[in-house]
């Protein structure tokens, strides 16, 4: 009779092991299959420099430089100008540059002008900050009241009349 007990436990032991594998088959979804074949991993080579990996794996990305140019002039109050655009009305001021225009070697022509002063150009990069130009006063010439500046005059009263010769 213990032999008969065991035998029955062994049978539904076995019946509930079977039985999990049945609900655990009938429970995993049906696999995909893929038509496409899948590319074999690469061999192993010796690792390639950081920044050749970083280049490989990741896009490079432009990046816009700024810059910033510090200028003034003696006396101050002067408008700087760039091919026609004006940069700043009034001297001290800064000019900001990006792109292809901050670059290092790219010559700016600035020109400056105030009233009562002679206009200067001059050619500048982005790193010769701070720029200082020197304004020359323009005197203005007044008439100095001599004949010879007056042009030809009235002969005076009483005299003879000037003959021309021709």
């Amino acid at each position: 009779m213990v032999i008969g007990l065991l035998a029955a436990l062994v049978a539904l032991a076995a019946l509930g092991v079977a039985g999990v594998w049945v609900i655990a088959l009938r429970e995993r979804p049906s696999p995909v299959v893929v038509s496409t074949p899948t590319p074999a991993p690469p061999a192993p080579t010796a690792t390639p420099p950081a920044t050749a990996t970083v280049a490989a794996t990741e896009p490079v990305t432009p990046v816009t430089p700024f810059a910033r140019l510090r200028v003034d002039s003696d006396p101050p109050g002067a408008s700087i100008r760039e091919e026609g655009l004006e940069l700043c009305s009034a001297t001290p001021c800064e000019i900001f540059y990006k792109g292809a225009d901050a670059e290092p070697a790219r010559l700016h022509e600035l020109s400056f002008a105030r009233a009562g002063y002679r206009g200067e150009t001059m050619g500048v990069r982005v790193g010769d900050t701070p720029v200082l130009v020197k304004l020359v006063r323009v005197i203005a010439r007044a008439p100095t009241g001599s004949p010879a500046d007056k042009g030809p005059s009235a002969p005076p009263r009483g005299a003879p009349p000037l003959e021309i010769p021709y």
